[in-house]
């Protein structure tokens, strides 16, 4: 259970995301409350879905007191705090936040927070939504037409706060809410927040006794001195060499496996996983079941886990039969779900350690590691490519994007690689940028600014080295690229025209093209070429920006500018 430790340190992460959102908006306000409660809808919001930049976040959220803190104007919000469409999934993700300003032990989720969110579902789902306003109405207009159209989608309800503990999803109330709108409820509480906020870990060791049967061990040559192995190990020893008890860790020859009923997960063991925060999905829940049902058959049903560390010591004991183990400064790198799944199993009953987790077994990977040749990074990506982990994240370990965070922060640049890293404490930086936005501008730059927008998966995939290409000398021209975008963006509101990503993504492709014509000229130019553009159909300005036809024509007006 989270305790007050916990809501402190919230606190505190809150007040940093709080600076970096008045460092990037200017935006001032003198509560410290208010400071803490502007802070945790941005920390959440970058956490869930990777929202590192304050204006990218002010986009999705709709609450009324957080835009009229900004600046903005009062719209009822309906219940519904923040709205975040996933395009790439077909996920519509709706958001109730409350921040408690005191610490209670008791306190918990309330049940009408729920079915207070349900106003602004309600409305959407009736069509009768003309009496909203501003970007409450504008998102349900969106959504609207999503539910309307051919595609599925699903959505999701988060109830996020700083209670001590979640609702209960099992709540008749809230199952007629799941079931009347088709939507999943998931409660985010301080105990879930929890593992959200650890600092880089101090070394996790562990020492594991394994039959000869159940272990294969694996060097890439003769002569290599670091092996790697891989294992059959029980998930009762996989509960004790995660926990948080580091004398359990250790604890090879433990007989009575009930001592491991009240253990906690140590987070810092996934520290380095990509996936970041996982919330309760279809995967868990299948893990969890294969667990209940057939534990003999847990090892054939599951992916297994991915573990790294600095130092694998192996030795033969009671007569070679055995082999014992020692991980040292280890991370689980992949298996993630499995992991917190299996404690979350052994939490939920006190016979469930002994019952099941110590009759079923985990396939589990332990590789040493060599962090000069990035071996981590590439670990990590490899073996989770097989997963539904977004792109972006697959590549956040890649030593690209390692060598740009460290270039662009001697550059006074804080380059957003993992959600979560917003307001490094010791860097007093000029600009935030996060990597998928610095993916998108590599990509307007290579000729392709319609597409930016919509193609963050493919740049982060199969277009990846070609974006991210040494020819391009990206690392050298980051500075300057980021530099650039930033004066576009103070150009676009200084003139007072719309300012949108793709504008931003054109004039950034512009500048390359033609450096002597100043950049409100050609803010100037497009502005007028997305009114003078004729399409066959009455469309948005964004639909004509994303056409080709559209991006010749305006460079064709820039030439005979030039001319």
């Amino acid at each position: 259970m989270a305790n007050i430790n916990d809501y402190k340190l919230l606190r505190v992460k809150c007040e940093r995301y709080y600076q970096e959102l008045s460092k990037q908006t200017g935006t001032k306000v003198k509560s410290d409350n208010d400071k803490s409660r502007l802070g945790f809808y941005f920390f959440i919001l970058d956490n869930l879905f990777g929202l590192a930049e304050a204006d990218e976040l002010i986009k999705h959220v709709t609450d009324t007191d957080f835009n009229t803190k900004l600046g903005e104007d009062r719209n009822d919000d309906c219940g519904i705090d923040a709205v975040y469409i996933d395009y790439e999934q077909n996920i519509i993700n709706l958001l109730n936040f409350k921040y408690r300003d005191n610490f209670k032990l008791d306190s918990k989720q309330k049940l009408n927070d729920v079915i207070n969110s349900t106003k602004y579902i309600n409305a959407i789902y009736s069509g009768d939504i003309e009496d909203l306003e501003g970007k409450p109405k504008e998102f349900a207009l969106k959504i609207k037409g999503l539910y309307d159209s051919k595609e599925v989608w699903k959505t999701n309800l988060y109830i996020v706060s700083n209670d001590t503990s979640p609702v209960d999803v099992n709540d008749k109330h809230i199952r007629n809410v799941v079931k009347g709108y088709d939507i999943e409820v998931n409660p985010i509480s301080l105990s879930e927040i929890t593992d959200l906020m650890s600092i880089r870990p101090e070394p996790i060791n562990a020492t594991l006794i394994l039959p000869n049967d159940a272990l294969m061990s694996y060097a890439e040559n003769d002569l290599s001195t670091s092996r790697s192995y891989i294992a059959r190990l029980k998930s009762s020893d996989v509960v004790r060499i995660t926990c948080n008890n580091s004398k359990l860790r250790d604890q090879y020859d433990l007989e009575h496996y009930d001592e491991l009923e009240d253990v906690q997960l140590d987070f810092s063991v996934l520290f380095d996983n990509v996936r970041g925060f996982v919330q309760k999905s279809k995967y868990n829940t299948n893990i969890y079941k294969s667990l209940e049902d057939n534990p003999s058959k847990f090892f054939m049903y599951n992916n297994g886990i991915t573990i790294v560390a600095k130092d694998i010591k192996a030795i033969p004991v009671n007569g070679q039969s055995q082999m014992k183990i020692t991980i040292n400064n280890f991370q689980v790198l992949n298996g993630g779900q499995t992991v917190r799944t299996i404690h979350n199993f052994n939490k939920d009953n006190e016979r469930n350690i002994i019952d099941y987790l110590s009759k079923s077994e985990v396939l589990v990977r332990m590789f040493m590691i060599d962090e000069e040749e990035g071996e981590v990074n590439k670990i990590a990506e490899y073996t989770n490519s097989q997963n539904t982990i977004s792109a972006p994240d697959l590549r956040s370990l890649n030593q690209k994007q390692i060598e740009l965070e460290n270039y662009l922060r001697e550059k006074k640049v804080n380059y957003v690689r993992k959600s979560g890293d917003i307001g490094k404490e010791d860097l007093d930086y000029e600009y935030t940028i996060s990597m998928v936005r610095f993916g998108q501008l590599l990509f307007a730059l290579s000729g392709n600014p319609e597409k930016s927008t919509s193609s963050k998966k493919s740049i982060f995939g199969k277009k990846y080295d070609e974006v991210f290409s040494d020819a391009s000398n990206y690392l050298e021209n980051s500075y300057s690229i980021i530099k650039n975008y930033h004066d576009i963006k103070a150009a676009y509101s200084r003139l007072a025209y719309e300012s949108i990503d793709i504008k931003h993504y054109y004039i950034l492709y512009l500048n390359d093209l033609y450096p002597k014509i100043s950049t409100d000229t050609k803010i100037e130019i497009l502005e007028k070429q997305i009114i003078d553009f004729k399409v066959e159909k009455e469309t948005t300005a964004v639909r004509k920006m994303s056409k080709v036809p559209f991006k010749e024509a305006l460079i064709e007006v820039l030439k005979n500018e030039i001319v």
